[in-house]
């Protein structure tokens, strides 16, 4: 079985009607798209930044091999580093990307396929009949900025 998180577009509500067109389903599992083919990949999911970053990365490192002398052995053994990164964090990357985008974590479920995983996130919305989320402007409580396990000598908690 996969876990798959949900993701939906910050809004105030959504019905169960909607639920299923503007979800976003991301599966927690080794991208074998991003292995293999990883800048198109990150290119398909509008992973931008990092499709920039491993471009600049790959063209590095074929002037390194071109110019420096670099032993091919050497710059397929960083490709290779490379397109296994982008197979086992894209997926992360990607539920970073859609935080960015506004779209916020509604569920996780654990499903054998996409059409299940769906399903299940329905029915784990079905108690109400809209989906609301909470203020993003609410305060987080304050630490007391204590360094270690105890307060100084004079303060008490």
């Amino acid at each position: 079985m996969t876990t798959y998180s949900v993701y939906l577009p910050s809004s105030l509500a959504y019905t169960r009607a909607n639920l299923a067109e503007k979800s976003r389903l991301v599966p927690d599992r080794f991208s074998w798209g991003g292995f293999f083919v990883p800048l198109l990949w990150l290119i398909l999911n509008r992973l931008w930044l990092n499709a920039l970053l491993l471009l600049a990365v790959e063209a590095g490192l074929a002037f390194g091999a071109s110019r420096l002398g670099v032993p091919p052995g050497v710059s397929f053994g960083v490709g290779l580093v490379l397109m296994l990164m982008v197979g086992l964090e894209g997926r992360r990357w990607l539920c970073a990307a859609l935080e960015r985008r506004g779209y916020r974590l509604v569920t996780i479920v654990q499903a054998e396929t996409d059409d299940e995983a769906l399903h299940q996130s329905l029915n784990a919305c079905h108690e109400s009949e809209t989906v609301s989320y909470s203020s993003p402007n609410a305060r987080t409580p304050q630490s007391r900025g204590v360094i270690g396990l105890f307060p100084g000598p004079d303060e008490r908690l």
